[in-house]
């Protein structure tokens, strides 16, 4: 009986680090703890940056994930956020998922497109309102 139930734990762990979300979540981790590290150090984002703006195109696929409405597909994105960013833990990771969950709706493929093109009149303002608010809650 033992044997089966480490077993069946065993599968779903592995379901899990398989499962797209947890994936998204662990891609979406790493993108917010490159961009807490310089929130927390100069007070802002620098959306101007080449690297931030490979960073968002990251984010803007990571999110995908969390278009849907399914409680299961951010509770594994809210896992897998926790795996890549050490600041998301179990007593934020219900608020910064919602607080993603707001910025998947915005195209933000179509913002960081623009930015890498110059672009100019690209209004990256609520961008960089949703990104701060996501990082207000990891700390600053």
């Amino acid at each position: 009986m033992f044997v089966a139930l480490v077993l069946s734990s065993c599968g779903s762990a592995s379901k899990l680090a398989q499962s797209l979300d947890y994936k998204n979540g662990s891609k979406a981790g790493t993108v917010l703890t490159a961009f807490a590290t310089q929130y927390l150090t100069t007070g802002k984002l620098d959306l101007s940056n080449a690297q931030n703006i490979l960073n968002l195109m990251t984010l803007s696929d990571a999110l995908s994930s969390l278009k849907s409405d399914s409680d299961q597909a951010k509770e594994d994105f809210g896992k897998g956020l926790m795996v890549t960013a050490p600041v998301v833990n179990d007593n934020n990771v219900g608020k910064v998922v919602d607080a993603l969950s707001l910025l998947s709706n915005m195209d933000l493929q179509k913002i960081t497109d623009s930015m890498q093109k110059g672009k100019s009149g690209i209004d990256s303002s609520l961008l960089s309102a949703g990104m701060e608010s996501v990082l207000k809650l990891l700390g600053k």
